[in-house]
């Protein structure tokens, strides 16, 4: 089997899973303090209202990260939306499916590496 990179045939991201988890740990910081920015949070909500969700039965987030959006998505699709994250980077979905638990979000499903080919 080969590296991460040419399994997702990807640019930086797509090789975080060969790194050593000391760096990737800290890169997953770096996005959650992204969170931390009013401006950034208030311009995601803006976003995700004005994609006027009517009934949908998933919604896929396509690099979701540590699914620090999932605060934003909070009343926006209908309750009982399947939310799927889908990510290169291991931690990154390891510590979405954990904020997500800690939501009680038991629909959110998560994928990375080359299983993201099955949604």
């Amino acid at each position: 089997m080969g590296s991460s990179r040419e399994l997702w045939q990807s640019d930086f991201f797509g090789t975080l899973n060969d790194m050593p988890q000391e760096p990737v740990s800290a890169i997953a910081q770096v996005l959650e303090a992204m969170n931390t920015e009013t401006a950034f949070r208030q311009a995601r909500k803006a976003l995700l209202q004005k994609l006027a969700f009517a009934s949908p039965k998933r919604i896929l987030e396509v690099e979701c990260g540590t699914g620090i959006a999932l605060k934003d998505m909070e009343g926006i699709p209908p309750s009982g939306t399947e939310i799927v994250g889908l990510d290169p980077t291991r931690l990154f979905i390891d510590m979405a499916q954990e904020r997500a638990k800690k939501k009680g979000l038991v629909t959110l499903n998560t994928k990375w590496g080359r299983k993201a080919n099955t949604i």
